[in-house]
């Protein structure tokens, strides 16, 4: 990157952070993908890499906000918008170390309300990861091993070696099997369930291979069509399209030395961005779940695991024609309004994707494990 991209870079970010330090009630919501706790993600990473004590103490304040809400007797456990992320992100700053005082301290009380809810409701709940106990027990994951997070994952690997209709699944990352998968990888890399987390994977790695194989929906011609019949969102990124499931099976691959789901995988993404330069007009979204720093960020994943210079190559592609897109961004103006601000569908993933560009040495960031894709 040259040096008037980065000036480019850090100028939009840090107008950005203005803002937020300017609308300080705005939003309301507190969680992790699209409110306060998401946002907070954002505003501590920034002034860390920018050294700024206002955009650090506007970080905190909108923590303590969060901080404030689960000590309210909340029972919702999800992870996009209920205690299992808004402690997710408590827990990942102070390991980045970017937290102290009252907010270091894990809050053990609500790793056992989580239990507590999930034991009572899982036999009713989906596996998914923003709303189901697949987000659950992303967070016990990222952290520590205790009693609590050795027996949530133990149930949540009992249920989706049981539970998990296959045929009637779509494969996405974010509500389909791939959600799982990453799971799974997951779990065996940190050392949960590794046997039985491996007897999942060989159940649905085959069946997202199927699907590959079979079924049109796949295919990004196709997926335009339909999601423009259905009015939902592009089928580009990671929440439901190629991107995020090939790298679930690269990491089930990586996790589980299976070299042909590697490279399966490699070979899907190969295909894809081939593909996606054919419909690059069709994609006009910045944002992490369908947009093109979405996109950027998972050819950065794959560039990563597998130093193959061809994803580097697309990654950084697709992020400069996303900060080409950002000049006469609403941001900038102070024009902003809730539905923009989040994590997964606003300004502040897109900044976050930003910030890994201005950080290429850096293979894992950290933030984005709440996607899991890190």
């Amino acid at each position: 990157m040259d040096k008037k991209q980065q000036t480019k870079l850090e100028t939009f970010i840090l107008n950005v952070s203005k803002q937020f330090i300017h609308h300080p009630d705005i939003p309301a919501s507190p969680g992790l993908m699209s409110g306060n706790a998401g946002i907070s993600l954002f505003l501590y990473y920034v002034a860390h890499y920018f050294k700024d004590q206002n955009i650090y103490d506007q970080a905190e304040e909108r923590l303590q906000k969060v901080m404030g809400l689960l000590n309210s007797g909340i029972r919702d456990i999800s992870f996009a918008n209920g205690i299992a992320g808004m402690a997710w992100t408590i827990a990942h700053l102070n390991k980045k170390g970017y937290i102290k005082g009252e907010t270091e301290t894990r809050p053990n009380q609500l790793d056992h309300l989580m239990h507590e809810i999930a034991v009572e409701n899982i036999n009713n709940a989906h596996f998914e990861l923003l709303y189901g106990y697949t987000g659950t027990g992303l967070y016990f994951l990222e952290n520590e091993k205790t009693h609590f997070s050795t027996e949530i994952i133990k149930l949540i690997i009992d249920h989706l070696s049981s539970n998990i209709d296959i045929n009637s699944t779509m494969p996405g990352l974010a509500h389909g099997l791939a959600g799982p998968v990453s799971f799974c990888a997951k779990c065996i890399d940190n050392g949960y369930e590794i046997d039985r987390s491996k007897k999942v994977l060989q159940t649905i790695v085959p069946e997202i291979f199927n699907i590959f194989s079979h079924m049109p929906c796949l295919s990004i011609q196709q997926q335009i069509t339909s999601c423009k019949h259905d009015n939902s969102p592009n089928p580009f990124g990671w929440c439901h399209g190629l991107p995020g499931i090939a790298l679930s099976v690269l990491q089930a691959g990586r996790a589980t030395l299976r070299k042909d789901w590697m490279s399966c995988a490699i070979h899907c993404i190969n295909d894809y961005i081939a593909e996606l330069q054919q419909y690059e007009n069709e994609l006009t979204e910045n944002c992490l779940c369908h947009g093109k720093t979405g996109i950027a960020n998972i050819l950065r994943k794959f560039y990563f695991q597998t130093k193959i210079t061809t994803f580097l190559d697309a990654s950084d592609y697709w992020i400069k024609k996303s900060v080409a897109d950002t000049d006469g961004s609403d941001a900038l103006q102070g024009k902003i309004s809730e539905q923009d601000l989040g994590l997964l569908m606003g300004i502040s993933g897109i900044c976050l994707s930003y910030l890994n560009f201005l950080t290429p040495d850096i293979e894992e960031p950290g933030w984005d494990t709440c996607l899991l894709i890190s």
